[in-house]
């Protein structure tokens, strides 16, 4: 009986492909467990427009992170703040101040979820920041902290 699986099987297949499986296995595993359905047509169709559409998706998505590296890589985010006589900020930069600022300056979206190894920064100077995008590309942005 051919099928086509609906979630990852081990030893039968990956989700989207279709297989050709023993008629008893089909009836009382795959089919009443909702793990495959039959491969008329109809589903066929409809599973490759499925594709296409994911497809579509991740295309936009790996775009996005490819702008994302382009624009943000080796530029420097200023910013300024009131010092000790040590030079250290009374107010740390924090993740958020650099997702704030990396969107006014370059109109783009970061998530905290991508900053690698962060510690907030209160010494004056220039620091290294690295993010790691999804697509496992990573992308160094410097900061720079001065005095007011």
């Amino acid at each position: 009986m051919k099928l086509i699986l609906l979630q990852d099987i081990q030893n039968i297949g990956k989700k989207g492909e279709i297989k050709d499986v023993s008629d008893g296995f089909a009836m009382n595993f795959l089919l009443p467990q909702k793990k495959a359905v039959l491969a008329t047509t109809k589903n066929v169709q409809n599973i490759k427009a499925e594709e296409k559409v994911i497809a579509k998706k991740v295309e936009v998505k790996v775009a996005v992170y490819q702008k994302i590296k382009n624009t943000l890589q080796q530029q420097t985010l200023t910013f300024a703040g009131k010092t000790s006589d040590k030079g250290h900020l009374f107010q740390a930069i924090k993740i958020a101040d650099i997702i704030k600022a990396a969107k006014k300056n370059f109109n783009i979206n970061l998530e905290e979820k991508w900053f690698v190894d962060f510690i907030a920064l209160k010494d004056l100077g220039k620091h290294q920041v690295w993010l790691q995008l999804p697509d496992n590309n990573r992308v160094l942005i410097l900061v720079k902290i001065e005095t007011l």
